[in-house]
């Protein structure tokens, strides 16, 4: 792949499930992201990229700094437990 220069706004890539690559384009406070999809520009947080799934490639030192930390906050909730009647 040759580098463009939207390439260099770049701040690493969001890989869904199946293997898409989606570029990281921004980093907001609070985990926010922005991510341009095929067709849309979009934002969501780290958090929901995660449990969804996600994970992040070629990623800044702080993307990958504000990932981990999402991360381990995510791992550090307790799981939710449906319990239906007994």
């Amino acid at each position: 792949m040759i580098p463009t220069a939207k390439d260099t706004s770049r701040l690493g890539m969001l890989i869904r499930p199946n293997g898409t690559q989606l570029p990281i384009t921004g980093l907001q406070s609070e985990g926010k992201i922005s991510v341009t999809g095929v067709y849309v520009e979009f934002e969501t947080t780290i958090g929901a990229a995660i449990a969804f799934g996600y994970s992040l490639e070629d990623a800044t030192p702080a993307l990958s700094e504000a990932w981990d930390n999402a991360a381990a906050r995510l791992q550090a909730q307790p799981s939710l437990a449906i319990h239906f009647g007994s």
